[in-house]
């Protein structure tokens, strides 16, 4: 769920960031803020739902993506039409 992931999301940045130089906003960190990192452990039922969440939103924006390639197709073939009537001085 997003509160899980604001979280880890809260403390990955806060690992990188504990030690950073730099100056004006330039946050640097070394190798060692990323080798040291902790990450999320999640329970293997999370990690299901999330895979069920990503692949749900997979499949939706597949069928999105390809009722607006349908769309953009049947309006080529509207333009084409129309430009042949247009041509043939067709009413």
């Amino acid at each position: 769920m997003i509160p899980d992931t604001i979280t880890w999301a809260n403390l990955f940045k806060d690992q990188y960031f504990a030690n950073e130089t730099g100056t004006v906003g330039q946050g640097n960190f070394g190798i060692g803020a990323i080798a040291n990192a902790l990450i999320a452990d999640l329970p293997l039922r999370r990690q299901a739902e999330i895979v069920r969440e990503i692949n749900l939103l997979s499949e939706q924006t597949n069928k999105i993506e390809a009722n607006y390639k349908q769309k953009i197709a049947d309006l080529e073939e509207l333009k084409k039409s129309l430009l042949t009537k247009a041509f043939a001085w067709e009413q």
